[in-house]
């Protein structure tokens, strides 16, 4: 009974592992399968001659390192150094998201470049055909 308990509770924090994405259950699992299967070895009577050596070979070799190096896979890798750094402004204390927020919201109209405006032209005129039906000759390309 007490073999399946250790088989139970091996597989179960094995399949929590993989189903959260946790890399921190791979360390229980590969315990519980170390001792699952040194629990097997106790049992085995005959080496190579019963299924809890095949077990015990299984457990110790096969699901422990897997576990173990599944959790590896599964860590979260962090940034050593992020670019937080470059992007505040140390006069005034702010970063320059918050600047340009403040920029877009300014009372000055501003005008728009030569590439927008002629791309607003082009909307209006496919709005305007599709109202009143009228063929323009480029169509959206110029």
């Amino acid at each position: 009974m007490l073999l399946f308990g250790f088989i139970f509770l091996a597989v179960i924090l094995t399949y929590a592992m993989f189903a959260t994405r946790q890399a921190v259950l791979g360390f229980p699992s590969a315990m519980f399968w170390a001792i699952l299967g040194a629990y097997s070895y106790t049992l085995s009577v005959i080496p190579w001659g019963d299924i809890y050596f095949y077990l015990f070979f299984a457990s110790m070799f096969g699901m422990t390192l897997f576990c173990a190096f599944a959790a590896y896979g599964l860590r979260e890798i962090k940034d050593v150094g992020t670019d937080e750094d470059e992007f505040i402004d140390e006069k005034a204390g702010q970063a320059q998201s918050e600047k340009v927020e403040e920029d877009a919201y300014s009372d000055e109209e501003v005008k728009p470049s030569r590439r927008v405006q002629e791309l607003r032209d082009r909307a209006k005129r496919r709005r305007d055909r599709g109202q009143t039906q009228k063929k323009i000759r480029w169509g959206g390309f110029k």
